[in-house]
């Protein structure tokens, strides 16, 4: 997955427990593409110091992952997800069937 991708993901599962000002750096980074120079215009602070605070967001949301893996369950469940609905799509597998994979998927979360 790319990095961009990736921490945008991590930041939309963990963004709450970031700082306001961690957070809007990281979307501002990650999710509006703004450079490291345009947000430290915007936070009224050094290129430098956003630099250090998208490091030091990235290591905090990092080290939430290693420990709960959300971003693994996450794509495992999207997998799931799109498998029932290809099936239920391509005529694969009846109405019936595809409500009976989706009430097993719902029972693992």
């Amino acid at each position: 997955m790319k990095d961009i991708v990736k921490y945008a993901r991590m930041l939309d599962i963990y963004g709450g427990i970031l700082t306001e000002k961690q957070y809007d750096i990281l979307d501002s980074y990650y999710c509006r593409d703004l450079t490291l120079e345009e947000i430290a215009e915007n936070h009224n602070v050094s290129r430098q110091a956003v630099h250090y605070a998208v490091k030091n967001a990235e290591e905090k949301i990092q080290r939430l992952e290693s420990q709960l893996h959300m971003i693994e369950k996450y794509e495992t469940l999207e997998k799931k997800l799109i498998t029932v609905r290809d099936a239920a799509e391509s005529g694969e597998c009846t109405a019936q069937r595809a409500a009976e994979m989706l009430s097993l998927i719902i029972n693992e979360l």
